[in-house]
């Protein structure tokens, strides 16, 4: 059980969910996923669900602030990344083309944070911790895996967050025709993929993959408790099977079992 006391800077860090009915939401997960559910009072007449495994921390949900839903705002799962100093680094985002939409602003006394655009429009989170480092569990079955950049410029999006973020960038094996692995503190942890003709109408974004032991049961498990699968269980060669799914309410995130390590043969 890999156990996260803190996350480099520059890494992903947490995973959050905004939706239109947390009730709905929480049980629709919790029964997906096998998450606990601890909830808190993040404000006056707002909930905060942090979901757990084995008691640790692995991510959140919140309902919708007033007027979101009514100014246009979509469920949506919201990707973090942990940063050293929040406030030089939305300084620093908007210097390289890209956008703050909220913060920074201290979140009580757990951390600080904001929430930002990158110069192709998708959005993403930074993260300063206090009290509070991120997700406290990783490499299990409900964690986050491997979280994931589409868009339609990645040369622009290669340049913005290796400035940002420092994070080293290569090629690999990949089924997709033009994809770049993302590596922080000497691991790689995600990608970064070109959004091509057939996703017209599809905003750039970060997905996340949360880790499964049969892709298939849960993807049909997900369609029982009244989500929808928008891509079926698909090979990754050479790593294993991922599907996409979203929640009741409209919320995408994808799924992926890793395919079993071979051991090479003796000589």
């Amino acid at each position: 059980m890999p156990i996260v006391n803190r996350w480099p800077a520059g890494s992903f860090c947490w995973f959050e969910l905004t939706t239109t009915d947390l009730p709905a939401a929480v049980r629709f997960y919790t029964g997906l996923m096998g998450w606990a559910e601890h909830s808190s009072e993040m404000a006056p007449g707002q909930v905060y669900v942090v979901f757990r495994i084995n008691g640790r921390d692995v991510a959140a949900a919140h309902g919708m602030f007033p007027g979101q839903a009514e100014g246009g705002a979509r469920p949506n799962w919201m990707t973090y990344f942990s940063v050293d100093n929040v406030d030089e680094a939305a300084k620093r985002i908007t210097e390289l083309g890209g956008a703050i939409d909220f913060g920074p602003v201290d979140a009580h006394d757990l951390g600080r944070m904001a929430f930002a655009r990158d110069p192709l429009g998708a959005p993403f989170a930074l993260w300063q911790p206090r009290k509070h480092h991120g997700a406290q569990l990783t490499g299990e079955r409900g964690t986050v895996a491997w979280t994931e950049l589409a868009t339609p410029d990645p040369t622009r999006a290669r340049e913005f967050y290796s400035k940002l973020f420092g994070w080293g960038m290569h090629g690999g094996p990949s089924a997709a025709a033009e994809y770049t692995y993302l590596n922080n503190a000497g691991s790689d942890f995600g990608g970064m993929l070109k959004m091509g003709p057939e996703w017209e109408g599809v905003p750039s974004h970060w997905m996340n993959y949360l880790q499964v032991d049969d892709c298939y049961a849960i993807a049909n498990r997900a369609k029982e408790l009244g989500g929808s699968i928008c891509v079926p269980p698909h090979p990754i060669p050479n790593v294993g099977l991922f599907s996409v799914l979203t929640d009741p309410q409209g919320a995408a995130f994808s799924i992926i079992a890793f395919a079993p390590k071979t051991e090479p043969a003796a000589a």
